[in-house]
């Protein structure tokens, strides 16, 4: 490996990934949504406002969950076929007024159609100041049976 000099390492420092890419691999940088992009080699590495989040080894730019605020939307938003018709979740919006330092917004929303479609036309209709990622559960309708999935997975290896 090549001598890398201390005034090498400093200059590298004072830039984020984001910078970095876009200067000298912009071939890599692919649009994600409003600011946020991906790469072309690694679509589950997000950057965004100078952070990034490596989703799937959860490493990165996230913080601690205590420090997070949550709004659940009670399964009551339900968007218009047109989603550029449909109006912003009430509960979102007025969290969003009473919150004015938030960015990022992560959805937690259903993996079935209703959940997919609410989360488009969330992503479709706030303005472009916030960055909207898509979490929704890897296995099972919702979140809580996600999580019944992996206490039952839990319990069979702790058996075995």
């Amino acid at each position: 490996m090549p001598y890398v000099t201390p005034d090498q390492i400093e200059r590298v420092k004072q830039m984020n990934l984001l910078t970095y890419l876009q200067y000298y691999e912009p071939q890599e940088l692919v649009r994600f949504s409003g600011n946020v992009y991906i790469t072309h080699t690694n679509d589950s590495l997000k950057i965004t406002n100078g952070k990034w989040c490596w989703w799937s080894h959860n490493i990165g730019g996230r913080k601690d969950w205590r420090q997070q605020n949550s709004l659940s939307l009670a399964a009551i938003y339900k968007p218009k076929q047109n989603i550029e018709e449909s109006t912003s979740p009430a509960a979102l919006m007025q969290f969003l007024k009473d919150h004015p330092y938030i960015y990022d917004i992560v959805l937690h929303l259903d993996n079935d159609t209703a959940g997919q479609l609410a989360t488009k036309a969330i992503q479709t209709i706030l303005p472009p100041t916030y960055v909207v990622f898509d979490e929704p559960p890897k296995r099972g309708k919702d979140y809580n049976d996600y999580f019944k999935i992996t206490l039952k997975t839990q319990q069979i290896q702790a058996r075995e």
